[in-house]
């Protein structure tokens, strides 16, 4: 294969400057050839258009459009004219006659007395003007001072057809190629002989060569070719063949000696190799289980670089993010976050780089888009010289414990069986509400509520219905007030309801009616239906107290004034009541119209 791409190489060489001549002699030829052609047409077209215009001079002078016509039919009549037009000295169309159907106006404009001749792909346009060379003044029947004969009568354009030169260039390019193509035939010819002479001696050489190298240094080139840098080449080959020889027998004896001492090292590897696989597959078993204890954390692990990018996690992150690992790579941690926690978790990366170890309380978006609150903590990574290289942590759902944090708490402020606040919110709230009553100079409204006679539906129907009965009167009383009054159970049957910015303390009686009103309607207890009533006590601030304990005794005080007076009944605190005389106290007193209510 060798020897072939030797003798190919040495063909190409041979042929290739050969070939080269050739096709730039050939296209000289041709070029000179067609060019030659191209010009004789010109010159025939303009011939023609120069005769014409003297054939069609004396029609255009006289205006005899019939022999204009017949000059223009005469010349239509050869062949290679596709149309005659002829011009006034105005340029205006005079006769146009065509047996080219693509012959038009737009494309005779083509051509003009500065722009004589033109072409397109099928024909020639020649413009050639009209003068009058074969008219005298008696045959223009001039006056004496009108002898002066007109530069030109108009002009003529002849469309002539490009088709015979097209025929005959083609009938060139055949020929020059057929003469190319046997030049090239030649030159192989020739170039395949020079190169069969020279490429002999390089294949013997490159074959000698070749077995040398396989092995067969006792081969030795023949150097008896007429070129003598070969038999140069040859004899140097063949020395170095020698040297060669020479040099293999001694290198046998060094790899011999050097055997023994390889073979005693290769031991001593395999032993340290040995060593080696089984310190690393204890090593990767510690990998496993490092990653199975990894992988089996319920917490979401993470390695964040110092650019804030994900580049290690376990696939509780995935699972959470609903995302693969290839779109979690690299991605910033930042992205995992709730946009309205971002500027925390900044901060918390931030002190973790700062501090060396951090922990953050925020949202993580979940792949539903839920935010779920998580505990997160980090520890700063750092290589060997010290410098950060990243941080690593966890992230704990605290789902549970918040809600359990807001269950104790609601647990500590809110009654179990209701819903309603109990004393404890209530008291708070009373306090807020009487600072601000206090800085607004406005009233506040604060009733005592107890259900009468309900002691005997406990014990009459049981436990249960009765705490039915507790949660529809605590949905009751609910409808009665606005959204700023609160209303709160403070024992068994007993409500404390707080009504802050009222005007009058008739609002406070109206909202006490409304509430003893709606207890009095019937109860739909499972299968019972049970009725009741109540007794409200009400004390204003800061008619009747102007602090929490003073109000709730007042309130109080007057709720059991109400009792005395036989239940269901409203009574608004008076100072007698502190005196121990009850007054009598009516409802149907205080029906009146709210200001705020």
């Amino acid at each position: 294969m060798k020897s072939n791409s030797i003798y190919r190489q040495t063909l190409l060489t041979a042929l290739f400057p050969s070939v080269i001549i050739s096709f730039l002699l050939g296209a000289y030829v041709l070029h000179a050839r067609l060019d030659d052609a191209r010009n004789s047409l010109i010159e025939n077209a303009r011939l023609q258009a120069r005769s014409f215009a003297s054939a069609s001079e004396y029609a255009l002078f006289a205006g005899n459009h019939d022999l204009l016509s017949q000059v223009a039919r005469s010349a239509l009549s050869n062949d290679d004219i596709y149309s005659v037009t002829v011009l006034g000295n105005h340029n205006n169309l005079i006769l146009m006659l065509s047996k080219n159907k693509n012959s038009h106006r737009a494309t005779l404009d083509k051509v003009s007395e500065g722009a004589p001749l033109a072409e397109n792909d099928d024909a020639l346009l020649v413009y050639q003007a009209i003068a009058p060379t074969q008219l005298s003044g008696s045959d223009l029947e001039l006056g004496a001072d009108e002898l002066a004969v007109p530069a030109n009568l108009g002009a003529v354009i002849l469309e002539v057809s490009k088709h015979r030169l097209q025929n005959r260039q083609m009938e060139m390019l055949e020929v020059s190629l057929l003469v190319l193509l046997g030049a090239m035939l030649l030159a192989y010819l020739i170039a395949g002989r020079v190169a069969r002479k020279l490429s002999l001696p390089i294949i013997a050489i490159e074959d000698g060569l070749r077995r040398i190298g396989a092995g067969s240094l006792d081969v030795r080139i023949e150097t008896k070719y007429k070129v003598s840098e070969l038999n140069h080449l040859a004899r140097g080959i063949n020395q170095m063949a020698s040297d060669l020889q020479q040099e293999r027998n001694l290198l046998e004896t060094r790899i011999i000696a050097a055997t023994r001492s390889v073979y005693e090292q290769k031991e001593h590897v395999e032993r340290a190799n040995l060593e080696n696989l089984t310190l690393n597959a204890k090593l990767q078993n510690a990998l496993n289980e490092l990653e199975t204890i990894i992988e089996a954390n319920p917490d979401i692990l993470y390695v964040i670089n110092p650019a804030g990018q994900l580049v290690k996690w376990n696939t509780q992150l995935e699972r959470f993010s609903g995302l693969t690992s290839q779109l979690i790579d690299s991605r910033p941690m930042m992205q995992f976050f709730a946009k309205e926690d971002h500027d925390a978790a900044l901060d918390w990366i931030n002190r973790v780089i700062e501090q060396g170890m951090a922990t953050i309380e925020a949202d993580l978006l979940r792949f539903d888009g839920a935010r779920i609150p998580y505990f997160c903590n980090g520890v700063v990574l750092r290589d060997p010289q010290g410098k950060v290289i990243g941080l690593t942590g966890t992230g704990r759902d605290i789902t549970e414990r918040k809600l359990a944090a807001e269950r104790m708490k609601r647990m500590a402020h809110f009654d179990t069986l209701t819903g309603l606040p109990n004393r404890i919110l209530l008291s708070d709230r009373l306090q807020l509400a009487l600072s601000s009553a206090k800085r607004d100079k406005t009233m506040l409204g604060l009733m005592f509520v107890d259900l009468d006679e309900f002691k005997p539906i406990n014990d009459n129907y049981g436990h249960h219905i009765g705490d039915i009965l507790l949660k529809i009167a605590a949905s009751r009383m609910l409808e009665c007030m606005r959204e700023s009054d609160t209303v709160a159970r403070i024992g068994g049957d007993e409500f404390l309801v707080m009504l802050p910015h009222i005007e009058h303390r008739e609002d406070a009686m109206y909202v006490a009616e409304k509430i003893r009103i709606a207890l009095t309607a019937s109860f739909d207890l499972q299968e019972y239906e049970v009725r009741i009533s109540c007794s409200v006590g009400v004390a204003i601030y800061p008619e009747h107290g102007a602090d929490e304990t003073t109000l709730m005794r007042h309130a109080d005080m007057a709720m059991y004034s109400a009792k005395q007076q036989g239940r269901n009944g409203v009574c608004l605190y008076s100072v007698a009541m502190a005196d121990g005389s009850a007054l009598r106290c009516d409802g149907e007193l205080f029906s009146v119209a709210p200001n705020d209510h």
